[in-house]
C-alpha cells in the first residue's frame, strides 16, 4: 500500500469517526437525530469496514456506549454496566450470530446441541434502570455512557406504570421466588404509544409549542425535563425487559430469561406480550417474519427484535464486550423503500444561516406514514445522489423516523430533468450565500438581518437549553417576527399584555402566563444566556467555560483571540467564531441590551454549580467502605497517588479480581484483569470518569 493511499485512508477514517460521533451525540445526548437510522447504520458499517482494513478496531468509537450524561443531571454510576446491543441487518448476519454463539459454548465444553432463544420486540424508546432496595424504589437512571447514567428519579415518580414499591402477587404462589429485601435493578424502556403521541402533538400546537418529531424523541425529552410537573402531563409508559444488578445473585433463583419476565409481571411491571421463549434458531427466523409482517400494527413503535439466549447461566458464561453482551443481538428490520416523484427542491435557511435543500415529494405512504418532504442535507449530498426535479426517486423512512431520499431512478429520467444548482444568494433575504473551504454547506451571510435566521435564532434563545421560557413556541415567534413586534433578543423583555393578547391562539390567561415566564427568565444564568446567543460552534459546555472565565457578557464581547484560545476546551476555530460574532455591529448592541435586561450581571459559579455540588456530596460517598481494583496504565497520576485518593474517601485498594471487588478502574492497555472483571459482571469505570466523580 502506498504512503499516499495510507494517508488518504487515515483521513477518511478520521472523517467517518467524527461523523459517527456527531450522530451519536445527536441521538443519545440531544434526543434529536439528524439522519435516519438506516443512514446511521450504513455509516457505521462503512466505518467498521475501514477500521478492519486499517486494523484500528482497538480504539474504535464503537467501544463507547451511548453518550456522556448531561451536566444538568446528577450522575449515577451503574453497579453493573448498562450496555448497548450489537446489530445485524439480515438473516445471514443472524445465522452467523447463532453459529458463533454455539461454537463459543462448544469450545468451552459448556454445551453441545441446538440452543434455545427468547425473542422480544426492540422498542424505540429510552433505556431506563430502576434500582430497588428492600422493595422501595431508590433511584432511576438513564443509560448515559454505559458506566454512568443520569438521575431521573424525580420524573419517573410521575409514571403510574412504574411501581414505587415492589409487591409480589401471583395466583400460583404466595411468596416471591426471589427475596425482595435486597437490591434489585429492573431494566426496561420508556416509550409513548402512537395514539398518545398524536394527542401530545395536538396539545403542543394548542400551546403554540413545537411538535415532537417522533415518539422516541418525545419520550427521551420528557424524561430529561428538569420540571417534573411537565413530565406528569406526558403519556409515558414503561416496559420491563431485563435484569441488572441484584443482591443476592439472580442466577441462584431463576434459570431462564422467561422466568424473570414472568416474575416482573408478578411484581406489577408491564411486560410486552408479543414475545416467545425456548425457540430453536430455526423458529427464531419464523417468529421474526411474523413480527416484521405486523410491525405497523403494534400500539407503539419498534425498530426490530432482540434475540437472547434463554438460559441465564449461558448468558453469564459468554459475558460481554466493553460495549455489548455476547449472548444477545438486535435484528434491525430492512426499511420499506417506495418510489415517488421529486416535484421540487426548496431551500430552508437555518439559525446559523445554513442553506438546506429539501425535497418536495409527490406524497407517498412509507412505513405507515405519508411522506411529502425529506431533507437533502447539503450541496455535496445533492451532487452525490444526482437528484433532479422531475426525477422518480426511491424513498425510505428508516426506523420509522426520518424520511430519506436514497437516489433517483435513472432509467425513468427524461431530458427535461436538469441538475439542481444551489443558490449563491439567500432565497429569503437575497444576501450572499457562501461556502467556506472544507465545508459541505452554504450559509447566508446576513445574520439576524435575515428574517429566516432571526426566527430560528429567537426560537433557540427562548428554548430549553437557553432561557427555557415555557409557552414561547415556534408559531408565536413566527407571528411576532412577521408583525415586526420582535426584531432582536431584548425585544422579548418588552412584550406586554397589550401586544400578546390580540395574537392568534393567545388569550388573556396565556399571555399572563407568558409574561410571568419572561419575568422568570431575567434570572437566567450567564452560561445559558451565552448558549442562547447561538454563536456558531458554541454549545452548552463551551458556554459554561466562557461564562466561568469572563464572568460578564461585556468582558466576553471584548475578549481578545488569545484570551479566548486560553479558555478550557476552546481551540482556534471556536475562538475565531466567538470573536467574529461579537465584532459585528448588530451583536454589540445585543450585548448592551441583554445586559440591561438580566438581573444576574455576572457569572455566579456557586449558583450554576448547585446541582453539581450536590452531585459531589452524594457521589463521594460511593467510595466509603468499598473495595477498588485498578488495572492498566494510568494517564493523569501515579498509582500511589490514586491509592491515597481512594483511601482519603474511605475506599480500599486491592490487587486481585474477586467477587468482593465493588468496582474496577480501567486504565490504558488494561489486560486480563479487565476481561475477568467484565466476565464476572463487576462494575467498571474509566480513569477519567472516576476522577470526575471525586474531583
Amino acid at each position: 500500500m502506498t504512503q499516499k493511499k495510507t494517508i488518504n485512508q487515515t483521513l477518511a477514517l478520521k472523517k467517518l469517526e467524527n461523523e459517527v460521533k456527531k450522530h451519536q451525540k445527536a441521538y443519545h445526548h440531544d434526543d434529536q437525530p439528524i439522519i435516519s437510522d438506516h443512514s446511521y447504520d450504513l455509516l457505521c458499517q462503512k466505518l467498521r469496514a475501514l477500521e478492519k482494513k486499517l486494523n484500528t478496531q482497538e480504539n474504535s468509537v464503537f467501544e463507547n456506549v451511548g453518550h456522556q450524561p448531561k451536566a444538568t443531571f446528577i450522575n449515577i454510576p451503574h453497579k453493573m454496566p448498562m450496555l448497548s446491543l450489537d446489530n445485524v441487518f439480515n438473516y445471514d448476519g443472524l445465522a452467523n450470530f447463532f453459529s458463533k454463539t454455539n461454537q463459543n459454548l462448544i469450545n468451552k465444553k459448556k454445551y453441545i446441541g441446538d440452543l434455545q432463544y427468547s425473542v422480544e420486540l426492540k422498542f424505540d424508546g429510552l433505556a431506563l434502570s430502576l434500582m430497588y432496595e428492600k422493595t422501595n424504589l431508590v433511584y432511576a437512571s438513564t443509560r448515559g455512557n454505559g458506566a454512568i447514567g443520569e438521575d431521573v428519579t424525580h420524573n419517573i415518580l410521575t409514571i403510574d406504570e412504574i411501581p414505587k414499591k415492589l409487591t409480589f402477587k401471583s395466583d400460583s404462589s404466595k411468596k416471591s421466588p426471589f427475596p425482595l429485601n435486597g437490591l434489585i435493578e429492573v431494566r426496561g424502556e420508556i416509550y409513548i404509544n402512537k395514539n398518545d403521541f398524536v394527542e401530545l402533538n395536538r396539545k403542543q400546537l394548542i400551546k403554540n409549542q413545537k411538535e415532537f418529531a417522533n415518539p422516541r424523541n418525545a419520550a427521551a425529552g420528557s424524561i430529561r425535563q428538569l420540571d417534573s410537573s411537565k413530565v406528569a402531563d406526558r403519556p409515558l409508559k414503561f416496559f420491563a425487559h431485563g435484569i441488572g444488578f441484584t443482591d443476592p445473585e439472580i442466577l441462584e433463583y431463576f434459570p431462564y430469561q422467561s422466568d424473570i419476565l414472568a416474575w416482573f409481571v408478578s411484581l406489577g411491571f408491564q411486560v410486552c406480550k408479543t414475545r416467545k421463549s425456548f425457540l430453536s434458531s430455526h423458529k427464531v427466523f419464523t417468529f421474526l417474519k411474523f413480527i416484521e409482517k405486523n410491525k405497523y400494527t403494534f400500539d407503539f413503535e419498534i425498530d426490530g427484535a432482540v434475540i437472547k439466549l434463554e438460559k441465564l447461566d449461558f448468558q453469564k458464561f459468554l459475558g460481554t464486550t466493553s460495549r455489548a453482551p455476547k449472548y444477545s443481538i438486535a435484528y434491525k428490520f430492512p426499511s420499506d423503500v417506495v418510489e415517488t416523484k421529486l416535484l421540487n427542491i426548496e431551500i430552508q435557511v437555518g439559525r446559523t444561516g445554513t442553506l438546506t435543500p429539501v425535497a418536495k415529494l409527490d406524497p407517498v405512504r412509507v412505513g405507515g406514514v405519508v411522506v411529502a418532504n425529506a431533507s437533502l442535507h447539503n450541496e455535496d449530498e445533492l451532487i452525490k445522489k444526482d437528484l433532479r426535479i422531475g426525477d422518480y426517486v426511491l424513498v425510505r423512512r428508516a426506523g420509522d423516523v426520518i424520511p430519506e431520499v436514497l437516489g433517483s431512478i435513472k432509467k425513468s429520467r427524461v431530458l427535461e430533468c436538469k441538475p439542481f444548482l444551489m443558490p449563491e444568494n439567500c432565497p429569503v433575504c437575497g444576501s450572499s450565500a457562501v461556502r467556506e473551504l472544507g465545508e459541505s454547506i452554504r450559509r447566508c451571510t446576513a445574520g439576524m438581518s435575515c428574517s429566516a435566521q432571526k426566527v430560528q435564532a429567537l426560537i433557540h434563545f427562548v428554548g430549553k437549553n437557553a432561557l427555557n421560557i415555557d409557552g414561547f413556541g415556534e408559531k408565536l415567534v413566527l407571528q411576532l417576527v412577521e408583525k415586526k413586534l420582535v426584531n432582536t433578543f431584548s425585544d422579548i423583555f418588552n412584550l406586554s399584555l397589550e401586544i400578546l393578547v390580540p395574537l392568534e391562539r393567545m388569550g388573556i390567561k396565556s399571555a399572563e402566563n407568558l409574561i410571568n415566564e419572561i419575568t422568570k427568565a431575567r434570572k437566567t444564568s450567564l452560561d445559558k444566556v451565552i448558549n442562547g446567543l447561538g454563536i456558531r460552534h458554541v454549545g452548552e459546555k463551551t458556554s459554561y467555560e466562557l461564562a466561568k472565565k469572563f464572568q460578564t457578557l461585556k468582558n466576553l464581547s471584548t475578549a481578545k483571540i488569545e484570551e479566548l484560545e486560553n479558555t478550557v476546551d476552546i481551540g482556534p476555530t471556536v475562538a475565531e467564531s466567538v470573536r467574529k460574532f461579537f465584532s459585528q455591529s448588530e451583536n454589540k448592541k445585543i450585548v448592551q441590551d441583554l445586559t440591561d435586561n438580566f438581573e444576574k450581571k455576572s457569572f455566579d459559579e456557586n449558583q450554576t454549580n448547585k446541582r453539581q455540588n450536590l452531585l459531589l456530596n452524594i457521589e463521594k460517598k460511593f467510595l466509603l467502605d468499598k473495595t477498588v481494583l485498578v488495572t492498566g496504565t494510568l494517564e493523569s497520576m501515579k498509582r500511589e497517588d490514586l491509592k491515597k485518593l481512594i483511601e482519603n474517601y474511605g475506599g480500599r485498594l486491592v490487587k486481585s479480581v474477586s467477587a468482593k471487588v465493588d468496582f474496577v478502574i480501567v486504565g490504558q492497555s488494561a489486560g486480563a484483569k479487565a476481561d475477568q472483571a467484565i466476565k464476572m459482571n463487576l462494575k467498571t469505570i474509566s480513569e477519567k470518569e472516576f476522577l470526575k466523580l471525586v474531583d
